[in-house]
């Protein structure tokens, strides 16, 4: 559908606002990351031409696609390699969670509530922040050095992490968490 070959490793990158979230940060990385053999499938909404005129500009246009805005995400997650997230900031970001969940490893900032769901090599990466293109970069390039063997236990790592991460165990977790609080409180 989106014209990327069978054998392509794919960085997915998805999110409602373009801006913000990273967009020219990831871009700047792959323009300095040695593994070129990849493609960048971005979507979201936002200014696709000022995207693909950047993304040109650092001559990495012809390794990027812009799909724009999806309702069926998971399909994306699922011609992906890497997610990528390298937001500002983000309380909690979904996307970091259904990546994980599709057995999808995620790269994100220190600044992104998702940054806690991830063990660093073993589900994905964390950045110090957004500006760290350098970072971002070795990362990319760490990543897609991996044999299919390690790219496999990542995945697998990555599915475990999130399997018992259901609404129903996440609501009953905050609900214990106000019972204690409400315990605290009346006992001082």
């Amino acid at each position: 559908e989106w014209r990327i070959g069978d054998g392509v490793q794919v960085l997915v990158f998805a999110s409602r606002d373009l801006y913000g979230k990273g967009r020219r940060t990831m871009l700047e990385a792959r323009g300095i990351a040695r593994k070129r053999d990849n493609r960048l499938l971005v979507l979201g909404k936002g200014p696709e031409r000022q995207c693909a005129r950047v993304a040109r500009g650092l001559e990495v246009g012809s390794r990027v696609t812009f799909a724009g805005r999806q309702d069926r995400v998971e399909r994306f997650y699922g011609a992906g390699d890497l997610f990528v997230l390298p937001t500002t900031y983000e309380p909690f970001p979904n996307v970091v969670l259904e990546s994980l969940a599709c057995g999808v490893p995620a790269i994100t900032t220190s600044t992104a509530g998702g940054a806690d769901v991830i063990d660093e090599n073993e589900t994905g990466y964390v950045l110090p922040h957004s500006n760290a293109i350098v970072e971002l970069a070795a990362r990319l390039d760490h990543h897609f050095s991996k044999t299919a063997t390690e790219l496999d236990v990542m995945s697998k790592a990555c599915r475990e992490k999130t399997r018992n991460m259901t609404m129903e165990n996440i609501a009953r977790q905050v609900a214990d968490l106000f019972a204690e609080v409400v315990r605290e409180k009346h006992r001082v």
